[in-house]
């Protein structure tokens, strides 16, 4: 996919200004992708039976907001602080 970005922008006449924002974007993404995982392994109801529902509800906003990388930090503070082990 971020090839398919890049050859865009590069048969296009983009500004440096505009290709520097398109790579935030990207890399964004990236972020985004790799803290996505990170959070539905955490979040996942098998890994929390104790917490079921909660782990269910935060699944599916992890996956609502998979490529929103904000809204996944705010996301990870949640899950770390509801769905602490009591092991």
């Amino acid at each position: 996919m971020f090839k398919f970005i890049y050859n865009i922008l590069r048969r296009r006449r983009v500004k440096n200004k505009d290709k520097a924002q398109v790579a935030n974007v990207i890399k964004s993404m990236a972020h985004a992708k790799r803290l996505h995982r990170e959070l539905i392994v955490l979040a996942h109801p098998d890994k929390n039976p104790s917490k079921r529902e909660l782990a269910e509800e935060l699944s599916e906003l992890i996956n609502h907001n998979r490529y929103n990388y904000d809204e996944l930090l705010k996301l990870k503070k949640r899950v770390k602080d509801e769905l602490k082990r009591t092991d």
